[in-house]
Order: C-alpha cells, then structure tokens, then sequence
C-alpha cells in the first residue's frame, strides 16, 4: 500500500516576482514568506501568482480601473502606497521601542532601590524626582518630550515589586547556572531564630566560577524550619541543591557550628550527608570559635578592633 506524503509548501522554493508589485501591488516584507498587499494590507497563503492574481482582480477591481497598468500615474501610486506603509510602520517600531526603554528604566529603578534596601513606594517618588529635574535642565519642546517620556515609566508599587520579582528570578537563575558549571563547592549552613521567633536556615556557598575565572561566595537561599531537628535540617538543604538541580556529589565540605542538630554522631544533619556522600568534609565554622575566643578577656577588646 503505497503512502502519499502530504505536501509541504516551504519545501517548494517559491521566488517572489519584483512584477507582481507593478501588476498585483504586492510586496514582500522582511523575514516573511507571504506576498502583503498594499492596497488592503492583507497577505496570502502561498507565495504563486495562482493566489496573487485572484486577490487583486477580485478585490481591487477599482483599483485597476482608476490606476491602469503601465502608465505613470499607477506608478506614482504605488510609490505613495510604499511610503505610506513604511512610515507608518516606522512609528510601530518607534513605538515599541520607547516602550522597551521606559520598561527597561523600570527594571533600572527596581535594582537600584533593592541594592539600597528601600520600600518599592520611593519609585514614585524618584519618578517626581527626575520629572523635577527634566522641567529645571531642558526648556521648551524638549523639555516637553522628556516629561512626558519620564511620566510614561511604570513605577507603582505593584509593578516595582514585579519588577523586583523578575530581576530575582533572574539572578537566582544565573547563580544556579554558574554553580552547576562549577567542578566543586563547599557549603556554610547556620541556624538561627528571626525576630519573630521563627527558625531559619541559613546557606552560603562557595565555588569556583569558570565565567569569572575566580572563586566566589554567595548566598545560597534561606529556608524556615518548622523543627530544627538534624533530620529537618539536612531536609531543607537536600530540597534547597535538589531545586537547584545542584548535586550532592559536587559539595566536598561544609561548614557548620558545632550544634548537636548539625554535628550530631547519629542523627546530626552532616551525619546524614555523609551517607550520601562518604567523602564530604566538615568543618566547624571559625567565626564561631573566633567569638568564643573573643569572650574571654582581654582577647575581647582585641577582637573588637579587628
């Protein structure tokens, strides 16, 4: 039984002729496959003068008799046709590009706010800021055109927070993107109670970034604990590297205090690590011991210069 392959039209090689302009007035737009007609700005499925032809005798019919072919007011006709298409289609893109770089400025003012830890309501407030400044710095039409550019930047609260959203998602991504590049890491885990007497697990790791060609610290995440149990600990940081589809195997120490939750011979989190990864190398963390020293005597004034 033989099988009939269905056909496939962008395998036809089909060429646009530079005379359907002059005879169909259609043209063919960049990075397009379909024929668009410039009187009506409609396009056709299939780019053949089977479907070209059709289209201007059925639907412009006026436009043959009032513009004949070959005469020089056709031709003048269809070069008003084509500019006007092409104007307009510059403000399309003028457009959208304005809205791009108000959109852009957005994101701009959402990262400066977050790195200096003020509340996304002072988005407004630099909004009026720098709508102040265009009026004292620009005069007349310019001055015009950069208030209301400044006007048009979203900076509402909700969309100041969206905005910090995005740009945290984002910084998560390529933090996750540049450990999984890394060949090892090592991890610094701390717990400890907020304000609000909640438990929180603190992560930092530290890896060697190909990208930069250095070694880099960051925060790895922060995660509560309902108990803090060993096995509650070493549950939230397998969940924490299982999000980021960071490896177990990867992690060749960790750093901790010397809490029995954390160090403890049976039910310690590092102790259950270690069954997952015999290898593991732990440490306690020196900062602690550096405070504890610190408390004794006269070791404390010294510590506190340092």
């Amino acid at each position: 039984m033989s099988i009939t392959r269905k056909r496939k039209v962008d395998e036809e090689n089909r060429v646009f002729k530079d005379d359907w302009t002059e005879r169909y007035t259609f043209i063919l737009l960049k990075s397009s496959t379909k024929p668009f007609c410039l009187i009506c700005n409609d396009t056709v499925g299939v780019m053949k003068s089977g479907n070209v032809k059709p289209h201007y005798e059925t639907k412009h019919r006026h436009f043959e008799r009032q513009y004949p072919q070959n005469t020089e007011v056709r031709t003048a006709k269809l070069r008003q046709l084509k500019s006007s298409y092409e104007s307009s289609n510059k403000l399309l893109v003028r457009a959208l590009t304005q809205q791009e770089r108000a959109t852009e400025a957005s994101f701009r003012v959402a990262w400066v706010l977050g790195k200096n830890k003020k509340p996304f309501s002072d988005a407004e407030i630099v909004k009026e800021c720098l709508v102040e400044i265009a009026e004292a710095l620009f005069e007349r039409k310019e001055r015009q055109e950069m208030s209301e550019k400044l006007k048009k930047i979203p900076l509402s609260n909700d969309t100041s927070t969206r905005r910090t959203e995005v740009l945290a998602h984002d910084l998560v991504k390529q933090l996750t993107d540049d450990i999984k590049d890394a060949p090892c890491l090592s991890l610094a885990v701390d717990e400890s109670t907020d304000c609000t007497d909640q438990a929180q697990l603190c992560v930092f790791v530290r890896y060697f970034s190909k990208a930069k060609g250095t070694f880099c610290e960051d925060f790895l995440g922060l995660t509560p604990l309902c108990h803090t149990r060993g096995e509650d600990i070493y549950d939230a940081i397998m969940q924490m590297l299982n999000e980021r589809g960071i490896d177990v195997k990867n992690v060749v120490s960790i750093a901790t205090d010397g809490a029995p939750a954390m160090i403890g011979k049976e039910k310690g989190a590092v102790q259950r690590l270690k069954e997952e990864h015999s290898d593991l190398l732990t440490y306690h963390c020196i900062i602690n011991q550096s405070m504890l020293c610190a408390s004794l005597g006269k070791i404390q004034t010294s510590w506190k210069l340092l």
